[in-house]
């Protein structure tokens, strides 16, 4: 077991004396049995020293608790994910053919609780650490059971559901035409068939989730952190749109390449008026091997195709790109300077919803009022991903490399991940916008299916 060494110059400012007996066996505790990442917030150069135990960290060993399958859901409200192949989700564990359509339930990415740890050493360092085990200090994470393709809604009703239910499915009839639910392009790849839904609010992507049942929502604030803590961890560095590499001395590198979003606005518009591109499913013959695969958008620009990358990270197709994603789990207030002045993050556990503020949340806090490139994000305890510093050095090649999108408009405000197929090196898993309400809706905004009750094998 490869373990790197702690000097009493790296806990945090205190000396080995400071912290005691039981601090000394928590640190050797988390140095043996958790790994991650040193986050210099004066550092341009996206990329990180690893930490802790290098063969936890060599085969991600938290990430390699994630796994795929069909989910369907009893009366009480639990899930049963049948398994998905690791290596090839369009095949069952058992070898034979995954029943994707919707019939079999939803097609979902799970990943079970985890622990971890937001370390301050100084004034301009932290670590981030990650562990599948319990250790003195580190938080629970309630992981995540997450769509693995963007969203899709039926318009009439079927296998069970309402119309108007949220789905994670691959299904190209007209039941679960995407975009605005136009048929004016059906048969035509610029069409809408086997899209994920968008033109559609926040608001509404929720109450379509609970059509599939209470436990159901879209993708939270806690896991859009997640998978951003996630990645640094595995491929230490902050710039995931680095290009797809092979490891290198036995650990992950590189990133997860520029995903779909690298195409021209006016084309696109000319094209299909800037709705979704591709269909669902494009990358699930990867299973949960991150990765990349080419598709070729035909009679795009003036009849000519156009050549585009689709990625996928953790069994997360398109985890930035495409369409933007809306979240819930987070409601933001842009006050005015007689309410206060600040810009606040309030914070909700697991299915919490609601489009105001109340007593709900459990949390708040307060991030930066400019926008531009991700120099720095709140972090703090739980590795906030909001913007605490912006530009000042920061840009596509450094820093966080994304783009915070966080206009002056005020007022309750809520957020969405990623960028769309157009944002270039604007986009990727720190990628996020603050600018709009949750009624808001356009053609380029979808969301991705969540689950929030009990997941057991089986299905």
């Amino acid at each position: 077991m490869a373990v790197t060494s702690f000097q009493s110059n790296k806990l945090g400012g205190l000396t080995l004396a400071d912290i005691g007996l039981s601090g000394i066996l928590s640190y050797a505790s988390r140095f043996a049995r958790a790994y991650g990442v040193i986050i210099d917030t004066e550092q341009a150069n996206p990329d990180l020293e690893r930490i802790g135990n290098m063969d936890m960290a060599a085969n991600a060993v938290v990430n390699e608790m994630a796994v795929q399958g069909t989910l369907t859901v009893d009366a009480s409200g639990v899930g049963y994910l049948k398994r998905l192949n690791r290596t090839n989700g369009l095949l069952y564990e058992d070898g034979s053919d995954a029943i994707l359509d919707g019939s079999a339930g939803n097609i979902m990415s799970y990943m079970p609780p985890f622990y971890y740890h937001v370390e301050p050493l100084d004034a301009t360092h932290y670590r981030l650490w990650v562990s599948p085990y319990r250790i003195q200090y580190f938080k629970r994470h309630p992981g995540w059971c997450l769509g693995t393709t963007k969203a899709v809604v039926n318009n009439t009703a079927i296998y069970d559901r309402s119309a108007n239910s949220l789905w994670s499915v691959v299904n190209e009839s007209t039941t679960f035409r995407g975009g605005n639910n136009s048929a004016t392009n059906d048969g035509l790849e610029k069409g809408f068939l086997g899209k994920p839904r968008t033109q559609t609010s926040r608001t509404s992507f929720f109450n379509y989730a609970q059509n599939q049942g209470a436990n159901f929502g879209i993708i939270n604030y806690a896991a859009h952190s997640a998978i951003m803590m996630l990645f640094a961890t595995k491929y230490a560095t902050l710039n995931s749109q680095k290009a797809v590499s092979e490891k290198v001395d036995g650990f992950y590198s590189g990133g997860l390449g520029n995903g779909l979003t690298t195409v021209d606005w006016t084309q696109w518009g000319a094209y299909n008026s800037n709705y979704p591109l591709v269909r669902t499913g494009e990358t699930i013959g990867l299973g949960l091997i991150d990765g990349e695969v080419n598709k070729v958008i035909t009679a795009f620009d003036a009849g000519a195709d156009v050549n585009v990358k689709l990625n996928t990270f953790m069994g997360l197709e398109n985890p930035f790109g495409d369409i933007w994603e809306w979240i819930q789990g987070i409601n933001i207030w842009k006050q005015t300077v007689a309410e206060g002045d600040k810009y606040l993050a309030y914070i909700y556990d697991k299915n919490v919803y609601e489009d105001t503020i109340t007593n709900k949340y459990s949390r708040f806090f307060e991030f930066t009022k400019s926008e531009g490139w991700l120099k720095n994000v709140v972090a703090g305890e739980h590795f906030d991903m909001l913007g605490a510093e912006v530009n000042n050095g920061a840009s596509s090649s450094t820093y966080f490399s994304d783009y915070f999108y966080n206009n002056t408009s005020l007022g309750l405000r809520v957020l969405r991940r990623g960028g769309d197929a157009n944002a270039g090196s604007n986009a990727g898993l720190a990628c996020s916008n603050t600018s709009h309400a949750a009624s808001f809706a356009f053609s380029t905004i979808g969301s991705r299916l969540g689950f929030y009750g009990r997941v057991r094998p089986g299905g």
